[in-house]
């Protein structure tokens, strides 16, 4: 088997390093999209829930105007 010379060894370990900080900077970005993903979830459903609320607030008045008018 040839031995690999001492240019390739460091044009490895360059590329080496280069590979790593990239597998870094994904796993972050990842990461990052995750969290903002989540957030935005749970806006949405907090969101939710308090038209559901407005909602039901809105039609238990209604429904008592209705009935009183309708004495």
């Amino acid at each position: 088997m040839a031995e690999v010379s001492a240019e390739r060894k460091a044009a490895i370990a360059d590329i080496l390093v280069e590979v790593t900080k990239a597998m870094d900077r994904a796993e972050s970005e990842g990461e990052e999209l995750v969290d903002h993903t989540m957030r935005q979830a749970i806006v949405l459903i907090g969101i939710s829930l308090i038209g559901y609320v407005i909602a039901r607030l809105f039609i238990q008045y209604v429904s008592n105007k209705m009935k009183a008018s309708a004495k």
